[in-house]
């Protein structure tokens, strides 16, 4: 999983993200309902993970201090365009 580390650094803050949650996330994400952004997965994620708005402070603190550093904007080279255009079921990657 891309973001397992993530998962366990909200654990670690005393955030109770359930695997049912987590779950639902990774749903979201394979939807694009995220947009393909930074701000967006924020948004998406802490609307899935977060049970609480005593505990929103937590979370943003978390997202921040594992996303810091990361860029908006990259540039992605055209054959990962290409390869990303034909997704394959996850049963299919090896």
């Amino acid at each position: 999983m891309v973001f397992l580390d993530f998962f366990y650094t909200l654990r670690q803050a005393g955030l109770k993200v359930t695997l049912q949650e987590w779950r639902m996330l990774l749903e979201c994400l394979e939807r694009g309902l995220h947009d393909s952004r930074l701000e967006g997965f924020y948004h998406v994620a802490r609307a899935c993970l977060v049970k609480s708005e005593s505990d929103f402070d937590t979370f943003d603190l978390v997202f921040a201090k594992y996303f810091e550093g990361l860029e908006g904007a990259i540039e992605i080279p055209p054959e990962l365009l290409e390869w990303l255009a034909e997704p394959k079921p996850f049963e299919a990657l090896s």
